[in-house]
């Protein structure tokens, strides 16, 4: 450089640049980060909807391993408890979109991991997440390890919100069955 002016201009010019991408890069984290609450607050508004109309366990059933599945972007089951608090020998998880299968499962040794933690326990094939209202165990959300070891932080929160509004959906049905006996008697 010969004139000194072109200097100074080149270092403005420079600086100038760097804080154009440096705002341009916030701007697009920021709509990434819109665009990741928009798909959340969709998934758990056609979870709860979706569960309003749901008439049994069965049906909570299958919606919860759809939305769960779409949320984790995983193939996720759900195990349901019976009325007495024992999970049943089998669970129904995702195959594909649309594509559901029932699974046979070892429930007494799944009964014995859940009772050594309010959280998720870790299996062999699945990290296993409690569906429980006050301490009565409903159901697991069962998500498959290789999703469940690289669960970010957002992801839980909104898988804790989609097991909760689960947990309501099949507490109310139970609730509703058990006045429902209590009418008969």
């Amino acid at each position: 450089v010969y004139d000194l002016s072109y200097l100074i201009t080149f270092a403005v010019m420079t600086l100038t640049s760097l804080i154009t991408s440096a705002l341009t890069t916030k701007v697009k984290q920021a709509a990434l980060e819109a665009q990741r609450r928009e798909f959340d607050t969709a998934v758990l508004y056609r979870l709860t909807s979706n569960l309003t109309d749901a008439e049994d366990v069965g049906a909570i059933a299958q919606i919860a391993v759809t939305a769960v599945s779409e949320a984790m972007g995983c193939r996720a089951g759900c195990l349901c408890c019976g009325e007495d608090g024992r999970p049943e020998a089998s669970f129904l998880q995702q195959r594909a979109p649309g594509d559901t299968v029932r699974r046979g499962t070892d429930a007494q040794a799944l009964l014995e991991r859940l009772a050594t933690t309010s959280g998720p326990c870790e299996g062999e094939e699945f990290f296993d997440w409690p569906i429980r209202a006050r301490e009565t165990l409903l159901g697991v959300i069962r998500i498959p390890r290789e999703t469940a070891e690289h669960i970010t932080g957002e992801q839980e929160r909104l898988l804790r919100s989609m097991i909760e509004s689960i947990s309501l959906a099949m507490d109310r049905l139970r609730i509703a069955r058990e006045r429902i006996r209590s009418r008969e008697e």
